[in-house]
């Protein structure tokens, strides 16, 4: 029995490895070691990966901002300015979710216009994570002709 009705879109082990292995890719040329998690549409966690040398704290940092990035379909880096500059967990008490963090670095997946699941990055500034994140769900994209 298929694990999601026919004609729902999901994410699957291998789009996830993919898009870890894209943003894996880009954080070795930008010289950085970073935590990616790769989520479902859900927020549930499908995959996680943490270079060696990447600091612990990237690990749970990665995987909050997937889960931010799948629960609100965008990018973490939009909720304000502040986002991007170290307030980790931007509404506090009354965030959705106390896992969440609204930090830049994590990027919704797309397919059809449809939101599929998200990659959440950490271990370097805001702008690498995104970087990466961003270079991870490429991954996915069509090759252009």
């Amino acid at each position: 029995m298929p694990s999601s009705p026919p004609g729902i879109m999901t994410l699957t082990l291998a789009d996830s490895e993919r898009v870890a292995e894209g943003a894996i890719e880009m954080a070795e040329e930008l010289g950085i070691k970073i935590s990616v998690a790769v989520c479902d549409a859900g927020g549930r966690l499908m995959l996680f990966n943490r270079m060696a040398g990447a600091v612990w704290a990237s690990a749970q940092s990665a995987q909050g901002k997937a889960l931010t990035s799948a629960g609100f379909n965008m990018s973490t880096g939009r909720f304000t300015s502040e986002a991007g500059v170290g307030h980790i967990r931007l509404f506090g008490p009354v965030s959705d979710s106390p896992d969440m963090i609204y930090l830049k670095g994590a990027v919704a997946i797309f397919r059809d216009n449809v939101a599929v699941g998200s990659c959440g990055v950490a271990g370097a500034t805001a702008e690498k994570d995104e970087t990466c994140a961003r270079a991870g769900v490429a991954k996915l994209m069509p090759a252009k002709v």
